[in-house]
């Protein structure tokens, strides 16, 4: 009578343990259900908030240049794209024109047998606008004095990262940066050079770019930026001696701003 009372309890407890097993897995495949179900809902909120991210800033791969060519042929590639192209005309050329044409003018006045052939070079720009790497086709010591402070700029932040840069330099108008939509035309008189970037509409050629002149010396005369004819932002003017002159800032085509300056290195 006690053995079988037992075998029932040993029983019960068994069949106790086997209903409890169950319910546990159960509950465990539930909450693994879950869990899966809640893993993948995270997965398309993550999905969704980079293809937003792609939208906004028109996501693009690129492979990292090994040479010149390579580099060149990158930054013609994120030109043809509208976004990056209104970018690059709007905020990093104008940051290069805004600084660069005096620097290239005193890398010629200082360097004794300036070398003046043509050259090109590719910035690579880094997310914050860094310039991470260089790439030119030759090697000149007017381009290496442009490189050593190149090197050390920050341009604007780009809307991808790498960006590639392009700018081609020549004799007289090489520290001038046209827009890709334009072309660059340039005159040289004893009195004056000037260069400037154009394009045509309905056979009226329209200024559109860096505007820029130099004394017979070499030094800067002027330097402004057009779009699509008009001036705009700070246009800056310098006496033969290299002192500042004048500075002009426009908005809408006109000026609100004048700032005028002796000339500091008159004898």
């Amino acid at each position: 009578m006690q053995h079988s009372t037992q075998m029932r309890l040993c029983l019960f407890n068994t069949s106790f343990s086997f209903d409890s097993s169950a319910r546990t897995i159960q509950s465990l495949r539930i909450l693994f259900e879950q869990s899966v179900m809640e893993m993948r809902s995270s997965m398309k909120m993550l999905l969704s908030c980079v293809l937003l991210l792609c939208l906004s800033f028109e996501c693009f791969s690129v492979e990292t240049p090994g040479d010149f060519e390579q580099a060149r042929t990158l930054a013609f590639q994120l030109q043809e794209k509208a976004a990056y192209k209104d970018h690059e005309s709007k905020a990093l050329l104008p940051h290069y024109n805004d600084k660069y044409p005096e620097i290239m003018s005193n890398c010629f006045k200082n360097i004794e047998h300036a070398d003046d052939a043509k050259f090109e070079i590719v910035l690579q720009l880094g997310e914050a606008g860094d310039v991470v790497k260089i790439f030119r086709n030759i090697e000149t010591n007017v381009g290496l004095c442009l490189f050593r402070i190149l090197q050390h700029e920050q341009f604007p932040r780009p809307r991808v990262s790498p960006y590639y840069l392009h700018i081609a330099l020549d004799r007289i108008a090489g520290d001038v940066i046209c827009p890709s939509h334009t072309i660059l035309n340039e005159k040289s008189t004893p009195d004056i050079s000037v260069a400037w970037c154009e394009f045509s509409v309905n056979g009226e050629m329209i200024f559109d770019g860096p505007y820029v002149a130099w004394w017979p010396n070499g030094r800067m005369g002027n330097a402004g930026f057009y779009e699509k004819g008009v001036p705009v932002g700070r246009w800056m003017a310098w006496y033969e001696s290299g002192s500042i002159q004048a500075v002009n800032t426009y908005e809408n085509g006109k000026i609100v701003e004048r700032e005028r300056f002796p000339d500091i290195n008159k004898p």
